[in-house]
């Protein structure tokens, strides 16, 4: 006796078995087609903290490619651009922060860049980098108060032109 619960069985569980058939196949197929070239998001994990036009920089992550495109867009700028002459090294890509912006001709100011990297073969990454963003470290005071001066120390809190 079934519970009160239950759904009556359906009766044909030859169809049922025909539509797992149908997935497992089409699983496969897709499988079998996609498994020529491991298509990945390219993922940066470690980038330097600071950086001045002109200076060589490595990107270390994942899923590059072999020929891995790399993009950059000062803060002050609101186009991006391609940065020329990236050489990736197994999981490393190396390449030297413009100094003149391809876009305007102009020299790019010393502030906070936003750098990500492309796959050609998978499409645009998802993990952006921010090199020269400032990064608070620690508090003067464990509590603040609302009347209190507050001092906060870090890395990168003040880009000035020097």
């Amino acid at each position: 006796m079934r519970a009160h619960f239950c759904l009556p069985r359906k009766a044909g569980r030859a169809d049922r078995f025909s539509t797992q058939k149908q997935l497992l196949t089409y699983a496969a197929l897709c499988g079998a087609a996609l498994s020529g070239t491991a298509l990945a998001e390219p993922f940066i994990f470690n980038a330097p903290h600071t950086a001045r036009p002109g200076d060589y920089i490595s990107l270390t992550g994942l899923s590059f490619g072999p020929n891995p495109q790399v993009f950059m867009k000062p803060a002050t700028d609101t186009n991006s651009f391609q940065v020329q002459g990236p050489k990736s090294v197994d999981i490393a890509i190396n390449f030297e922060l413009p100094k003149i912006n391809p876009l305007t001709q102009k020299l790019i100011p010393f502030t906070q860049y936003d750098v990500w990297t492309v796959n050609p073969g998978f499409g645009a990454s998802h993990s952006h980098v921010y090199i020269n963003a400032p990064r608070a470290m620690h508090f003067d005071f464990p509590q603040v108060a609302s009347s209190s001066p507050l001092r906060i120390f870090g890395r990168n809190l003040y880009l000035g032109a020097g």
